[in-house]
């Protein structure tokens, strides 16, 4: 690979990067694209990738250490995963060093193959289908990859409100929220029960070539925000 300078070693090899994430089992140059495409747009990410990656010789750490700080990584990623509200910044940054951490991993000699991480992304739709109680709900999730096909998603409503699908071949999934503990006739339950922030939990999936990360969001009158996997 030609040398680069640091805030552009990202941009020397994006030209078709996502089709390679979507494809074939992991290698060295599929995590050092996985790291690239998910520091673009951020100079300070892209900067500590440099330094995380080092592409210009193979790095005379031995495989334990290169081993042991992946572990570090992917520890500090869950540590976040499951603080109360999660930051998406630091999220990020830990999957660009987990990414590098994999590269610098997978190309020593006699290195084991590890899947790709993608970090997935949750976005609410308006529903297709209207519904005479407005309880219909649609949410679409992708990733660097693209649609984020044959995952579960879950909606929740309240403390007995929710329903769930499998993402399509574009990502997305609608269904109705329904009482899950109904109190039979003319019962109408607590404003608790029925009320409040919806809350879309992506389960994300994982086979031998790669991890779509799991994602929680919720949305309120404001908009949505990330918090602590339900």
């Amino acid at each position: 690979m030609p040398r680069c300078k640091k805030t552009l070693l990202a941009m020397c090899i994006l030209l078709g990067a996502s089709a390679t994430l979507a494809q074939g089992p992991a290698s060295a140059e599929t995590h050092l694209t996985s790291a690239a495409l998910h520091a673009k747009g951020h100079p300070r990410l892209m900067a500590a990738m440099a330094q995380w990656c080092g592409t210009a010789t193979v790095s005379p750490i031995p495989l334990q250490e290169q081993t042991q700080r992946l572990q570090a990584v992917e520890a500090a990623y869950q540590r976040e995963r499951q603080a109360e509200r999660p930051d998406r910044a630091r999220l990020l940054s830990h999957v660009v060093e987990r990414e590098c951490a994999a590269f610098q991993e997978t190309r020593v000699f006699g290195g084991p193959v590890r899947p790709v991480w993608l970090l997935s992304q949750l976005r609410p739709l308006k529903p297709t289908t209207a519904h005479a109680d407005g309880l219909h709900v649609r949410a679409v999730a992708t990733n660097l990859a693209g649609p984020v096909v044959g995952s579960r998603i879950t909606f929740s409503r309240g403390l007995h409100m929710s329903c769930f699908g499998i993402t399509d071949v574009q990502g997305q999934v609608q269904c109705t929220l329904l009482d899950t503990h109904p109190h039979g006739p003319g019962a109408e339950g607590t404003h608790e029960e029925h009320e409040g922030p919806l809350v879309v939990n992506l389960a994300g999936t994982v086979d031998s070539h790669r991890i779509q990360l799991p994602t929680v969001m919720v949305q309120n009158g404001n908009g949505h925000r990330l918090t602590k996997k339900r």
